[in-house]
């Protein structure tokens, strides 16, 4: 699938019937001259234009929007952030630091870059690259396949790498220095087996928190409290959140209402979890995980139970999720959370459908832009 939610000129909620032009794409999978892209997997606003990017093999692009239907390519050309890009990219993940939009290149075979602009908000193909050589950020790996995601962190721009059982976590230190601290690659503290393949990061009462990308069934969260490399993790089985064992990924982390919100992926088992102690606790009892959607599969009781994996996004004082569904199951939705435990409100009044585009199987990204989700 591949549509771009926006809302409209207020924040009011609606049910994304046919008719309500949601789109800023004019046509579904295009952006600028590109058509036929899969999906948007990440955006941010950096200088007041909103920036997203698309998710095509070996043509990803960064795209500015510029008012009506109109997206501009930022990057070099699809599959290229510079010139001296490999045409390899998939995707990229988005983040503002110091001024500059960065760029994290994925999916590619073995070469990740890390990219920055400051005119990207006024120019096209302003990029250049922020490590010294491409698959590397000079931590352990040296053939990184991508970066997995990007947060800002006591003054400091953090990126997780994606490297099947390997990844890494580091911090920028200013031009091409990088300094790791996860202490093993693959590993968020000191489990048996290297089987981390990514991690996603958020910040949550000024600590750094850390999900896990296993495509196992031992998906896990950790937290770092900046003290060398030192890990604490917040799981005690690991795959366990509250009463549902074996899951997989934490694919979102997001900080509602003063509390901490990881969605956990599992083929149509994936839950929504509220971490219940404080933030300083370290405790692993496995009742600290709370699941707040209705069941493992559903969100709300109505829902067939064929959600894989959800995207979460915190705006103006309401948690959203957004589901996936395998292909085929097209039933992909929007959900708002009122913080009690099970009580979510559907937006789209057909499960698939989003304005005029019907069978659409996943939500792959939620953003906010311009005062409006």
């Amino acid at each position: 699938s591949n549509l771009l939610i926006d809302a409209q000129a207020d924040a009011t909620s609606h049910n994304f019937a046919s008719g309500c032009s949601c789109m800023t794409n004019g046509t579904a999978g295009t952006f600028g001259s590109d058509a036929s892209r899969d999906a948007v997997v990440s955006s941010v606003v950096y200088k007041g234009k909103l920036f997203i990017s698309t998710s095509e093999t070996d043509a990803a692009g960064v795209y500015r929007y510029d008012g009506g239907n109109t997206w501009t390519l930022v990057t070099n050309a699809v599959g290229k952030a510079v010139s001296g890009d490999t045409a390899n990219i998939d995707s990229f993940v988005l983040s503002v630091f110091n001024g500059a939009l960065y760029i994290g290149s994925q999916g590619t075979a073995n070469t990740a870059g890390l990219y920055s602009s400051s005119t990207a908000d006024t120019t096209s193909n302003s990029f250049t690259l922020v490590n010294a050589t491409r698959g590397s950020f000079g931590l352990s790996q040296t053939a990184v396949d991508g970066v997995q995601d990007i947060t800002i962190w006591n003054g400091n721009l953090i990126i997780s790498t994606a490297e099947p059982n390997l990844a890494e976590v580091g911090r920028y230190d200013g031009g091409t220095t990088f300094a790791q601290i996860n202490a093993t690659d693959g590993k968020l503290v000191a489990e048996a087996t290297a089987d981390v393949d990514g991690f996603n990061l958020t910040v949550f009462a000024g600590k750094l928190f850390l999900g896990t990308m296993t495509g196992s069934t031992t998906a896990r969260v950790g937290v770092h409290a900046g003290v060398g490399t030192t890990m604490l993790a917040l799981n005690a089985t690991l795959g366990t959140f509250g009463a549902n064992a074996s899951m997989i990924n934490v694919t979102s982390l997001q900080v509602y209402n003063n509390e901490l919100y990881v969605a956990v992926s599992n083929t149509n088992g994936a839950g929504v979890y509220r971490w219940l102690p404080e933030a300083s606790s370290v405790s692993t009892t496995v009742t600290n995980w709370n699941l707040v959607t209705n069941a493992v599969g559903k969100v709300v009781s109505a829902d067939t139970a064929n959600i894989d994996s959800y995207v979460l996004k915190n705006y103006n004082g309401r948690l959203y999720a957004g589901s996936q569904t395998a292909a085929g199951e097209d039933t992909g939705a929007l959900y708002e959370y009122d913080g009690t435990k099970g009580s979510w409100t559907l937006h789209n009044t057909t499960r698939g459908t989003f304005g005029a585009q019907t069978g659409e199987n996943a939500v792959s990204t939620l953003m906010s832009y311009n005062g409006t989700p």
